[in-house]
């Protein structure tokens, strides 16, 4: 039985990683290390599954088939960090907006119907952000902010993805498996 590892997320347009990955680039210069996001792999996390057998992706899938929801705009504002011994996790915030209510009901449905169907999520509560490093020190964390400068990043979504998480020669790699479209309203 072959075991995979999941999540769905909302992904972004080569446009918006590009404005992401400019703003990473800027922090590299101000960290004494961590591990920076690649650029491919940036994406916002509605619901982490974790290891699963493959055999259980349909059931995964007809969860998101249930979820219905609208095209929504997001807005990705400032910077900021989880703090964690052994290095932060740094990341960039989503904006007040009727967007963000739209992903928090999109999540909230979400784990509702992966519970329903039988999966162990994480129950601390949703927190919607785009993790730009993990393990990261700095010198000066007000440097960082300083570099990383005013954010503000918008983005439509009109889907959502479940995602394979793996080492492809020895790089952590994310893929699309699957997606939901949102339904237009006439």
């Amino acid at each position: 039985m072959d075991i995979v590892r999941v999540f769905i997320a909302v992904n972004f347009p080569g446009s918006v990683k590009k404005q992401i990955s400019d703003i990473s680039s800027k922090i590299r210069a101000e960290i004494v290390r961590g591990n920076l996001t690649k650029s491919e792999n940036f994406h916002l996390t509605l619901a982490f599954i974790g290891e699963i057998p493959e055999s259980r992706l349909n059931a995964v899938e007809k969860a998101m088939d249930k979820i219905s929801f609208r095209p929504f705009e997001l807005t990705m504002k400032g910077i900021g960090r989880f703090k964690r011994n052994g290095g932060d996790i740094i990341w960039i915030g989503i904006e007040p907006s009727e967007g963000l209510k739209t992903l928090e009901g999109i999540q909230q449905d979400l784990v509702r119907e992966l519970k329903d169907a039988g999966f162990e999520l994480d129950e601390r509560g949703f927190r919607p952000h785009m993790t730009l490093g993990r393990e990261v020190v700095t010198e000066s964390w007000d440097k960082v902010k300083n570099v990383a400068g005013d954010v503000g990043i918008s983005v439509r979504s009109e889907k959502i993805s479940l995602m394979k998480s793996e080492r492809v020669n020895g790089k952590l790699t994310y893929t699309e498996i699957y997606a939901k479209g949102s339904e237009e309203i006439v």
